[in-house]
């Protein structure tokens, strides 16, 4: 019989051979899914902040357009004419018209305020047997969250609340008579705070406009 390996040499592979064969191939396995798993992360991550700016932007572009047309509305009652507004540092209450895709559109009392790490919105309809500004007023209310990871608000208003005061900026607005003219909205959420909304309330520029009354049913 012929020898076809007359130098002696072993065919194949030695065991160290395949074993650092094995662990170069785990290697470039391990990073080539280090790789994917980056790319996949970055790409959740990508999609989730767009997400996010798009539902900041919808919910600002919602609250400019709802403070900016609120409606001069004041209730008529036993104590005489109040304005349906109300706002402090935390809360804002007013009268205006809500977009079709929301409650099917229409006027009604709207409250915005923070709820649990949420921008929150109350909003019922306008009744004559009820004081609108009453404490309990939002307690039969709908909601509906604006934006989520809030961790507060902050709210002040400009003009002149008082009718001797001169115009500047106030942490609450108890006018009963008139409006303010600037309101200013600070949103601070989970990643920082962000620019201040400030809208401008047509109605307050519109002295010649005749407020709409609701009387209060005794």
């Amino acid at each position: 019989m012929r020898n076809h390996n007359p130098a002696g040499y072993q065919c194949g592979f030695s065991l160290l051979e395949v074993l650092v064969a094995l662990v170069l191939s785990s290697l470039m396995l391990l990073m080539l899914y280090s790789s994917l798993y980056a790319g996949v992360h970055n790409w959740r991550t990508g999609e989730l902040r767009i997400r996010a700016n798009d539902d900041k932007r919808l919910a600002l572009s919602f609250m400019r357009r709802v403070t900016a047309e609120l409606l001069p509305m004041r209730q008529v009652g036993e104590e005489g004419q109040r304005m349906l507004f109300r706002g402090d540092a935390t809360t804002l209450q007013f009268v205006s018209r809500l977009p079709a895709h929301h409650a099917g559109g229409g006027v009604y009392f709207l409250r915005i305020r923070t709820g649990q790490e949420t921008l929150m919105l109350d909003y019922r309809s306008l009744a004559r047997d009820q004081d609108m500004l009453g404490e309990d007023i939002f307690e039969d209310a709908e909601q509906v969250a604006l934006l989520e990871d809030i961790e507060g608000i902050a709210l002040d208003y400009f003009g002149r609340n008082g009718a001797h005061a001169e115009p500047a900026w106030h942490d609450e607005w108890d006018d009963a008579a008139r409006l303010p003219t600037l309101i200013r909205l600070y949103i601070t959420a989970s990643a920082g705070p962000w620019a201040p909304l400030v809208v401008t309330v047509r109605a307050a520029h519109a002295p010649a406009l005749a407020p709409l009354l609701l009387h209060q049913e005794e």
